[in-house]
């Protein structure tokens, strides 16, 4: 989430004062329908208390950027709120998000009508967010898997939104209080917010290819470990006529991690080959089998001693 009220000197402007207050009013008003919306009882399971607090942490510990004539804060509670947003729904992710923001605001000693600002500003990109994604798509559901596959295009779209509404509504305020035009203020910061973020994607997904390098090979000879060995024996062991699955992980409403695909595939896979094959034949009797080796030798031992 981007930040500049805290560093800007608010003029004494109509237009300025009417927009704030416009934004501060929608914001609150949406807090205050989610407040009504939200189910009475929650399943508050250990993921969903680690991203609540994980997002108050990371308002109150945002990142100074340096720019021209100001300094401009970042915080990183949006991307945390946005996996709250969807595993746990709109109402959740507001409350948390606008608590967060207005205890860090209060904390810092800003005024009143910059923290009224910045929670309507939450509240609008949370709602606009939240309402692209219930457009396009039914997540969260409510049983089972929270997102499949499918719902990647109505994600990235709400994601989308998401940082497309924060951008704008803090470019408005920063124009009005420069006296500038928004347009152009918006060309001008679009682009330093948008490689950012591309920046913080590409360095968030270097980190997890290289923690999956580090997980399969050893450190100090760069070989595959035993953990990449056993991965790849299980893998040549399966049957050909089955199919191989890795196991995965996928995300419940309720925040809990679920098993899937190589436990059920491995037994499904075992069943199978269990009722399909026929048993395996009997082998000849004793006496048509052929001599062992031991009775070979005890046979020339008794040659010998005879002919002795």
């Amino acid at each position: 989430m981007v930040d500049k009220c805290q560093v800007l000197t608010i003029r004494p402007d109509t237009r300025l004062r009417r927009y704030v207050a416009a934004v501060s009013l929608l914001g609150t008003g949406g807090a205050v329908a989610a407040v009504i919306a939200m189910p009475e009882r929650i399943r508050l399971s250990p993921v969903v208390l680690a991203l609540v607090a994980i997002t108050v942490v990371s308002e109150y510990f945002a990142i100074r950027v340096p720019r021209r004539g100001f300094t401009e804060e970042i915080t990183c509670s949006f991307t945390f709120i946005f996996a709250l947003l969807l595993t746990q729904g709109l109402p959740l992710a507001l409350v948390v998000q606008l608590v967060a923001s207005a205890a860090s605001d209060r904390r810092q000693g800003k005024s009143l009508d910059r923290i009224a600002f910045n929670v309507g500003q939450c509240g609008v990109c949370l709602l606009a967010a939240g309402g692209v994604l219930a457009l396009l798509s039914d997540v969260p559901r409510s049983a089972g898997i929270a997102f499949t596959p499918e719902d990647i295009p109505a994600i990235a779209a709400a994601a989308l939104t998401l940082f497309a509404c924060n951008n704008v509504l803090v470019s408005v305020v920063s124009a009005l209080s420069q006296r500038i035009s928004v347009l152009a203020h918006i060309r001008h910061d679009l682009p330093f917010q948008a490689a950012i973020a591309l920046l913080a994607v590409h360095s968030a997904g270097l980190a997890a290819v290289r923690d999956h390098h580090r997980s399969l090979h050893d450190e100090l000879t760069g070989l595959p470990n035993r953990t990449q060995f056993a991965v790849r024996a299980e893998f040549a062991l399966t049957p050909s006529g089955t199919t191989r699955a890795t196991s995965c992980c996928a995300w419940s409403p309720g925040g809990s991690a679920t098993l899937c695909g190589r436990t059920r595939r491995r037994r499904a896979s075992a069943a199978t080959s269990s009722r399909s094959c026929p048993p395996w034949p009997a082998g000849p009797p004793r006496s048509a089998r052929s001599p062992s080796v031991c009775s070979l030798r005890s046979r020339r031992r008794s040659r010998s001693t005879t002919s002795s």
